[in-house]
C-alpha cells in the first residue's frame, strides 16, 4: 500500500484509495487483524 503523510508532522499513515473494492477492503482488513493478533 502506498504510504503518506496526512498533514505537517503527523506519521505516516497507509492511503488506501480505492474504497469502493469490497474485495481489497477484506484483504486489508483480515491482514491488518492477523498481524494485530500476532504482537499479543
Amino acid at each position: 500500500m502506498q504510504e503518506q503523510i496526512p498533514y505537517e508532522s503527523a506519521k505516516i499513515m497507509y492511503l488506501v484509495d480505492d474504497i469502493d473494492n469490497k474485495e481489497k477492503l477484506k484483504e486489508i482488513i483480515m491482514e491488518t487483524c492477523k498481524d494485530l493478533s500476532s504482537k499479543k
